[in-house]
């Protein structure tokens, strides 16, 4: 986190989001611009530019948002920790819709919804079989 912080924060830089599903489709979400912040910020979301792809905006809940991980509850869920809920630590906002460090799983496992790499705007609670998350300049 410490290194994406450094690069989002040295110049304007771009995301792009490559996934893979079993069936062999891919999709692709681009956001214009991020920023995360440093870990005195948790490292926040501060900045996420405006979303072009074909696999829907399934990161818009992650603006603003620091970082939750299992022992750091920053999301705003009241029941609980969405990092703990979700099986993996992510910009969780009230356990939102896109959750890219879930549990490695084959497609939709029974007793494992939402608990996978999933992006809910393709293909809702299904998990990925390949998710790439890339940052370069603009």
């Amino acid at each position: 986190m410490d290194k994406l912080h450094a690069i989002t924060k040295s110049r304007p830089q771009e995301l792009y989001v490559h996934l893979e599903d079993f069936d062999g489709r891919t999709r692709y979400a681009k956001y214009n611009e991020i920023i995360i912040e440093s870990e005195n910020d948790s490292y926040r979301m501060s900045r996420l530019g405006s979303f072009s792809g074909d696999a829907g905006d399934s990161m818009h809940k992650c603006r603003n948002q620091k970082f939750t991980t299992y022992d750091r509850d920053n999301d705003s869920w009241k029941k609980g920790n969405c990092a703990t809920e979700r099986r993996g630590p992510w910009w969780h906002q009230s356990c939102g819709d896109s959750n890219l460090f879930g549990l490695y799983v084959r497609g939709t496992v029974s007793g494992m919804k939402w608990n996978g790499v999933t992006w809910d705007s393709y293909r809702n609670d299904y998990s990925n079989k390949i998710i790439q998350m890339m940052v370069r300049p603009i």
